[in-house]
């Protein structure tokens, strides 16, 4: 090494001291973490982002958990006015649908007639061929019944054997007959209960709102009675006896 004066070596040393603290100062942060570190708008933005996400995902699994609900009410709903082995409205369906349309008869100017129906012989199907077929046939004549009814005319179970319907707009007794007459034809096409043929008949009571005074539970009553009469007399179906007012 050449002879350097004193100022020489001093500046030398600093510059080689300057040197190696530029070179061995430590990397220990990437750039987004300096970016963050001096930013705290961009710490809260991917903190807001976030919990965005989070309330998006519990809102999407609340929508499907009010859809399930509203699915199981509706369930139940449909269970509570319908009949399990027909499908068709049950008896207390029947009777508040009767109800109401009575109320609004007199609004609409609608005359209201109800047909109670009973399965002949049903008991000795039973019997003889069992439940399991004695369901088949009631299937059977329900999906009979509501393919024979006019589109707005309702067609339910009562119970056991027995069904009705409820029929708006029927203006006179002859077009009622002439329902009638066509229900009963409808039924009568013999039935096939695993392999055996069963023949299918129903008797038919008849009642309007002008016999029973405007009360729905009369007007069904009246119906069922027609319709033992027409049992009675094998004549397929019948018309309620006309009732005075209080009776």
């Amino acid at each position: 090494m050449g002879h350097f004066t004193l100022n020489q070596r001093a500046r030398m040393a600093i510059r080689i001291n300057l040197a190696l603290i530029h070179d061995e100062k430590p990397v220990t942060k990437t750039c987004s973490d300096f970016l963050f570190a001096h930013c705290p708008t961009m710490l809260e933005g991917q903190r807001l982002a976030g919990e965005t996400d989070r309330l998006r995902a519990e809102l999407e699994s609340l929508k499907r958990e009010i859809a399930s609900l509203r699915e199981e009410e509706a369930v139940i709903r449909h269970s509570a006015r319908h009949d399990e082995l027909t499908g068709l409205p049950n008896r207390a369906h029947f009777a508040a649908c009767l109800e109401d349309g009575i109320k609004q008869q007199s609004l609409k100017d609608d005359r209201l007639a109800v047909f109670f129906m009973d399965v002949d012989h049903f008991k000795e199907v039973n019997d003889r061929y069992g439940h399991a077929a004695g369901d088949a046939l009631l299937r059977v004549v329900a999906t009979r019944l509501h393919r024979a009814m006019r589109k707005d005319d309702m067609v339910c179970r009562l119970g056991g054997d027995e069904f009705a319907c409820l029929l708006h707009g029927m203006p006179d007794n002859t077009q009622l007959a002439r329902l009638a007459r066509k229900l009963l034809v409808s039924i009568a096409t013999p039935c096939n209960l695993n392999g055996v043929m069963v023949e299918v008949h129903i008797s038919i009571g008849i009642a309007t709102t002008h016999q029973g005074h405007g009360e729905g539970h009369n007007l069904l009553a009246m119906a069922d009675e027609a319709m033992y009469k027409a049992k009675r007399s094998n004549s397929g179906y019948a018309f309620a006896e006309l009732r005075a007012p209080g009776a």
